[in-house]
């Protein structure tokens, strides 16, 4: 029997394509947080009055947005907690927008890396003793899920 390379073709590109997608990842499948862009997770946030964690970032040299990035952004508790709870919002300082500038400014960020815990209508949140979930050091796993927690439970807002 013989099997032209046009049939051989036709049965392996479902399979091939099928593959590709699952490499792709879908939102919320548990493997990473998916990011949004701060117009979009705005949006987002205040159409299902959920809070947001939003990072101000570099891609390049900063030491704690590495140590974010490879530890407690690929904690599996934290990518539960984040991508079920919160809406997810990263900005690069490399290439902000004016709109995202006028966040950082708010927020007193210097152009440095900031990362914050907000409402859904962007008002700063606090833990239960009135300290504002405003970071810029490094959260290792642990600390930064308590953290969210706090976010989450205490809905006390710090004015800005």
């Amino acid at each position: 029997m013989h099997i032209s390379r046009f049939n051989i073709l036709l049965i392996l590109l479902p399979v091939l394509f099928s593959s590709s997608l699952m490499l792709l990842g879908e939102p919320n499948d548990e493997k990473h947080i998916v990011w949004l862009k701060l117009a979009d997770g705005l949006k987002k946030a205040k159409e299902s009055k959920t809070p947001m964690v939003v990072d101000f970032y570099t891609g390049g040299v900063c030491q704690r947005c590495k140590n974010l990035e490879r530890d407690t952004y690929n904690d599996k508790e934290v990518i539960k907690q984040v991508s079920e709870k919160f809406i997810p919002i990263r900005i690069n300082l490399d290439k902000l927008t004016k709109e995202e500038e006028n966040l950082g400014k708010k927020f007193e960020f210097d152009n440095d890396c900031l990362l914050l815990l907000l409402s859904y209508d962007g008002k700063l949140l606090a833990d239960s003793k009135g300290g504002q979930l405003r970071f810029t050091d490094y959260l290792e796993p642990t600390l930064f899920k308590s953290k969210l927690q706090d976010a989450l439970k205490n809905k006390i807002y710090v004015e800005k």
